[in-house]
């Protein structure tokens, strides 16, 4: 986002989100700290009905994310779970998500 020049992520998701409300958004959160990254996530969620969340399967220590997706998608929120590269992060985060589908 600073490359592009921009600094309000809030009021760039929402121009994003008045131009495209009848297809899906994926907006990302930008923090690496769970705790955090759920608040963001909770913000994030309610700008609009077509918005998916944006949570890596890990943070950059390592540490799964998958109990944060658990917990944000029994909350109803939609998540879009990025950065897998295993077989076991697919398996995690399906196991996960398809309880709440």
């Amino acid at each position: 986002m600073g490359e592009a020049g921009l600094s309000d992520y809030a009021a760039f998701a929402h121009d994003i989100l008045k131009a495209i409300s009848d297809r899906p958004i994926s907006l990302e959160v930008f923090s690496d700290d769970f705790d955090y990254m759920r608040r963001q996530a909770k913000t994030i969620a309610y700008w609009a009905g077509n918005v998916y969340v944006k949570i890596p399967v890990t943070n950059t220590r390592g540490d799964s994310s998958v109990p944060l997706i658990r917990d944000l998608a029994a909350a109803g929120i939609k998540v879009n779970v990025t950065a897998m590269t295993t077989l076991r992060q697919v398996r995690d985060a399906s196991a996960v998500l398809l309880c709440f589908a």
